[in-house]
């Protein structure tokens, strides 16, 4: 299968324009996704289709597991069933795992030479030197952050940025205080000071997330108040409260719409295999372009989470220079093509909308449908570009 495939299905039809780009020779990119601002990308109902005949099958086996009342246990990464747990969603996490780890490891027995192609690829050429790397962190000043201290630190490294902020973000949890106090509260704060903000999201999540949101039956809890530092903007139109992803990453184009605001999709396939390459990369970095720029990195996303063993760091110096040069390179690695998907885009806008408000409907195949979903809580109407299937 060569087009490119978001977790375990293929999603973009091969007719659409991949585009080669110099600073990754190994990569094709979609850069069409950011042609025109707002449109939210989500698989085509033939994709969600397919993956939740691979759950009911997924569900089924384990019920019929649980029925045989034996001693075996599953592996670790299945873990028991618990009370508080939605069994469903986390099939369906374990069914998107799955099929991924079956074509990597299909892609990997495909490729002739990968010792070979693997030491190419992490050469002395490719990769910095230990002297070079000793050198930026002994002139660098790094620290630990905690749970308790991400925020004021962030809040403190965001306040001080004169010129640039970037944000790279994997993963994307939509309930969560802190997250949403960063993207709908701080960032437009700072931006409206003068401040060029740019953000990048990783699409193969967002399209994850989107399809495990049927699945999803936890109500939304009570958040906890969050404890600002002195000087910061108010925690307001972060305390709405989300049902998706979806919705957290349309409410924040329509808030920063005409603001210093920039953000776009990553969307990248391996160019001689074409499986999906998703952006892992985590970090925040603040004026980057500065000798004494900040990064904060680490495991979490947005923010860390209640409970997460996540470490992150925040680190001031030189070395904050390579983090902007990275996140430039994969920044301009989607830059729409002019001639791309705008047009086409264009050219539905004014397609009908969805009459009974449903997520999925059915488009064309290789097509790109634009429709209209209606936001229950603000009344405002944001398109969606469905990704067709093969």
């Amino acid at each position: 299968r060569s087009s490119g495939i978001s977790p375990g299905f293929d999603c973009i039809d091969n007719a659409l324009p991949w585009n080669q780009i110099g600073v990754f020779p190994q990569y094709e990119t979609l850069d069409s996704v950011n042609a025109t601002r707002g449109i939210i990308p989500l698989p085509s109902p033939e994709s969600a289709l397919e993956l939740y005949e691979l759950i009911k099958f997924a569900w089924q086996t384990r019920l019929d597991y649980e029925a045989c009342n034996t001693t075996e246990s599953y592996c670790s990464c299945i873990g028991n069933w618990r009370s508080n747990q939605n069994i469903l969603k986390q099939i369906c996490n374990q069914v998107l795992e799955q099929v991924m780890a079956r074509e990597a490891s299909a892609c990997l027995r495909a490729q002739p030479d990968i010792t070979r192609m693997w030491n190419e690829a992490y050469s002395h050429d490719t990769c910095p030197l230990p002297d070079t790397m000793d050198c930026l962190y002994i002139d660098s000043l790094i620290r630990l952050l905690t749970n308790e201290t991400y925020l004021d630190s962030y809040i403190q490294a965001a306040l001080a940025a004169t010129s640039t902020i970037d944000v790279s973000i994997c993963y994307l949890f939509y309930t969560d205080p802190k997250a949403k106090y960063i993207l709908l509260d701080l960032l437009p704060y700072v931006a409206a000071r003068g401040v060029k903000v740019r953000v990048l999201f990783e699409l193969a999540i967002i399209e994850s997330q989107c399809l495990q949101m049927p699945l999803d039956t936890s109500s939304i809890d009570r958040e906890a108040p969050l404890h600002l530092p002195e000087g910061s903007p108010p925690y307001a139109r972060g305390a709405k409260q989300f049902r998706s992803a979806t919705e957290l990453v349309r409410e924040f184009f329509n808030l920063t719409s005409g603001m210093n605001i920039e953000a776009r999709y990553w969307f990248a396939r391996d160019k001689a295999c074409g499986y999906r390459i998703k952006n892992h990369g985590k970090c925040h970095i603040f004026d980057g372009n500065r000798k004494n720029g900040k990064v904060i990195a680490g495991g979490s996303n947005v923010a860390p989470r209640p409970g997460s063993l996540d470490t992150d760091f925040v680190i001031q110096g030189e070395i904050a220079g390579m983090y902007s040069a990275y996140f430039d390179s994969m920044w301009t690695a989607m830059t729409p093509n002019d001639g791309g998907l705008a047009g086409s885009i264009s050219e539905n806008e004014e397609k009908k909308e969805c009459e009974d408000e449903q997520l999925f409907i059915t488009c064309n195949k290789g097509q790109w449908e634009s429709v209209m979903e209606p936001d229950t809580i603000t009344g405002h109407k944001s398109k969606i570009l469905f990704l067709p299937s093969t």
